[in-house]
This record gives C-alpha cells, structure tokens and sequence, in this order.
C-alpha cells in the first residue's frame, strides 16, 4: 500500500476514534498516539494550502496548527500527507 493511502486510512481512524469519544463510547480500535485524537481537516485550509503550494512546509505546519490545535507530530503527519497529496495531483 502506498503511503498515501496509509496516511489517509491513520487518518480516517483518528477520525472514528475521535467520534466514538465525543459520544462518550470507548473505541474498538487501538489508538496509536498517547490521548484523546483529535481529527483535522481532511482537506487543508486555502492558507495551508498557499503555503504547501509555496513549498514553505515549516509555514504550512505552523498554520495548520493554529487552525486545528493540534501537536507538532501530528501536524507534521497531516502537512506531511497533503504535500503528498498536492504532489500527485490530487489535492488543488
């Protein structure tokens, strides 16, 4: 599997994990980081996506941070798979 799609599959999990503890369930499904995930955007904001267009990374993981609240790690995961994303094609 590429890692585009593995990226997109952690992030679909974060997501129905994140869902199962806002309705105050106990997920299924393991969770890979220590805490509560919290789900991004599946699609990043016009300004993270300027940068990305940019290719000023470090700008477009600072934004995406304040936008979501989100850890370094995390918003490294997320940058990391829309640049992936933007390079293939997939993300305009």
């Amino acid at each position: 599997m590429d890692s585009y799609l593995e990226a997109r599959i952690a992030k679909l999990e974060e997501h129905v994990n994140w869902l199962y503890a806002q309705a105050g369930h106990t997920s299924p499904y393991p969770v890979a980081t220590a805490g509560t995930p919290t789900p991004g955007p599946l699609r990043p904001s016009d300004e993270v996506l300027g940068f990305i267009r940019a290719e000023q990374v470090v700008h477009a993981v600072k934004q995406y941070r304040r936008e979501t609240g989100s850890g370094l790690r995390e918003a490294n995961r997320a940058i990391e798979s829309f640049v992936a994303e933007y390079r293939a094609g997939r993300l305009r």
